[in-house]
Formats: C-alpha cells, structure tokens, sequence
C-alpha cells in the first residue's frame, strides 16, 4: 500500500533461518519490548501510533493517506469490508 501511495517506508525483516527447525528468536526476543498492545507481524509504527494486525494496519494508511480507498460513500465501504472480511477468511 505504502508503494502505491508513494509513501516513503522502512521495511524491518526479521530472520527465522533455514528450516525445518525455524528460528523465531530475533522477533520472540523483541516483540514484548516494543510498546505494542497486541506484539504481532505485521506490525507498523508511525510516530507514536502503533498498529499490529494486517486490517488495521491498511485502514489506517488508507485513512492517512487517501480516505478515498475506504469508499466515497455507505456501499463503497460496505463492499469494501465484506472484500476485507473475505479475504480474511481464505487467509484461514
């Protein structure tokens, strides 16, 4: 989203190394450090706002960026959250 908004960001990868024995440590180790209500990847920091969870993280920068990606008017966002709420549950 960040790239088609033209929006300058810094990407923080973290390591798990080779499987099958994945090693999550270098995010385990911090997650708890970092001031999040809810430590979870995706995760985005933007001043003092701090956003965990794939949804909230892209209506927020929608929000931010360009409100109209969240629809112009009542059915615009309703069709945008029944696509949300689908896209959620393939993800399951």
């Amino acid at each position: 989203m960040f790239a088609y908004l033209k929006v300058d960001y810094e990407y923080v990868p973290y390591s798990v190394g080779e499987g099958p024995d994945f090693d999550k440590s270098s995010w385990t180790n911090v997650k708890e450090t970092m001031g999040f209500e809810y430590p979870n990847l995706p995760y985005l920091e933007d001043g003092t706002t701090k956003i965990t969870e794939t949804m909230g993280i892209m209506k927020y920068i929608a929000k931010k960026y360009d409100a109209s990606l969240l629809g112009r008017s009542a059915a615009d966002l309703g069709r945008i959250e029944m696509l949300a709420a689908h896209v959620a549950t393939l993800k399951m």
